[in-house]
């Protein structure tokens, strides 16, 4: 099928001051200006067959499903088949779950232009694939005690008690013919929330430093891929009174040490091999899912935007996307599958990490990655004990039916296993 092309843009997406900020109930006012760069990073992936474009946003959540589309058929003009636009998910980025606003429409012109850089860039290009262990960061917020309840801890510097994580971080380099580096995208799964709803600058959080650093030491740009980071919140350094610390130094420093050890894990990038078969394989599709509750009843649509306002617009979307009679809504799941070793299995939802974990011991693919936060935004998807236990993300703030989310990852399973063997 012939030989994997690779081609890499990247562009400022900071807004100006004074929009609304994605990402806090509690913080008050619009933003106030940049604390650093949000950017827009995109690789284009091309062999004799297929070419997929996949753009990383420093935003809270992707664009509408509107603008998703619209960048898309824009793409199709530059010989891109088909994109995923996925955010990092950092909670110091402007509001996009509004369509046809100013800002909306800059990210569609702008994330299409730079796609098009991306694609008069291609050369031929050989994949590195690197993992390393990084269990300093993240901690699971989500404590559920011997009575199946769950308490909230949004805030902890103890590493010893940090729960149900994934501390393993990937690290995917292409390289050209003269062994230069053409781009590179890390895999972690951690809430960028290490600045809380006080900060009103824009920011990227950890991942901003991580991909700075990581750009530095091999010349070329590096995008951040959150992973299922649903009940992940950053670990926190201690203040001199003893309590969890968190702000712009503490957020640099957890960036850094991430750069760190992924710059190390560098010393065992195994160079991998062309496949026998087509070097870029893509599926997407939409699954049905079901609401937790007939929300077309004013009760209790009123108790769920009562309860979590910050939710209404993606129940209102998801509403909107149902038929009328029907009970159930589509999310879209995509998969794209480089040289049959790297699976990026991508869904729209805030997917808890017992779910990435799954994926990873199950699936025949050597670096399988549950991306969240792309094609659009539905939530939070909890397993079913999590979803039981209550608690944020598991009751509050959730819309779909209980094993919504074991039917998304099984299907996203699948979906990698068939492809990987020539079956899709």
């Amino acid at each position: 099928m012939g030989s994997l092309k690779v081609g890499v843009a990247e562009t400022d997406i900071t807004p100006e001051p004074g929009l609304t900020m994605w990402g806090f109930i509690a913080r008050e006012g619009p933003g106030t200006g940049a604390r650093d760069t949000l950017r827009a990073r995109a690789f284009v992936f091309r062999d004799d067959a297929t070419t997929i474009g996949l753009v990383a946003l420093d935003l809270g959540r992707p664009p509408t499903r509107d603008h998703c589309q619209a960048i898309r058929e824009a793409a199709q003009a530059w010989g891109i088949d088909d994109v995923i636009l996925l955010a990092t998910h950092t909670h110091h980025a402007p509001s996009v779950e509004l369509a046809d606003t100013p800002y909306g429409r800059r990210l569609e012109s702008e994330i299409g232009a730079t796609l098009k850089a991306a694609a008069d860039r291609l050369r031929p290009a050989t994949m590195r694939i690197a993992k390393t262990l990084v269990p300093t960061i993240g901690h699971n917020r989500r404590a559920v005690g011997p009575d199946g309840r769950c308490t909230m801890v949004w805030r902890t510097h103890d590493a010893a008690d940090r729960g149900l994580t994934d501390p393993e971080a990937t690290w995917i380099v292409f390289e050209d013919a003269q062994g230069d580096a053409i781009g590179s995208l890390v895999h972690f799964a951690c809430h960028p929330v290490f600045m809380g709803p006080g900060n009103r600058q824009y920011s990227a959080d950890y991942p901003g430093v991580l991909t700075a650093r990581i750009a530095e030491a091999t010349g070329a740009p590096c995008a951040f891929v959150q992973g299922a980071c649903g009940d992940i919140n950053p670990l926190m350094e201690v203040d001199a009174h003893g309590n969890p610390a968190d702000g712009p130094d503490v957020m640099r420093r957890a960036g850094e040490r991430l750069a760190e050890a992924v710059l190390a894990s560098g010393l065992g990038l195994g160079e991998v091999a062309s496949s026998d078969g087509a070097a870029v394989r893509f599926t997407r599709r939409e699954l049905r899912v079901g609401f937790r509750r007939n929300y077309r009843d004013p009760a209790h649509y009123q108790a769920f935007v009562g309860e979590n306002p910050y939710f209404q617009i993606t129940l209102d979307a998801a509403l909107a996307s149902a038929d009328n009679e029907d009970a159930a809504f589509p999310v879209d799941i995509s998969v794209l599958m480089l040289e049959d070793v790297a699976a990026f299995v991508c869904t729209p939802a805030e997917v808890f990490v017992q779910y990435q974990l799954d994926l990873k011991a199950r699936t025949p693919i050597d670096a399988a990655l549950l991306c969240g936060y792309t094609n659009g935004y539905a939530g939070y998807f909890p397993t079913v004990r999590d979803a039981c236990a209550g608690g944020y993300g598991g009751d509050q703030g959730r819309i779909v039916e209980l094993g919504a989310a074991d039917r998304l990852c099984a299907e996203a399973l699948a979906t990698a296993a068939r492809m990987r063997f020539g079956e899709v």
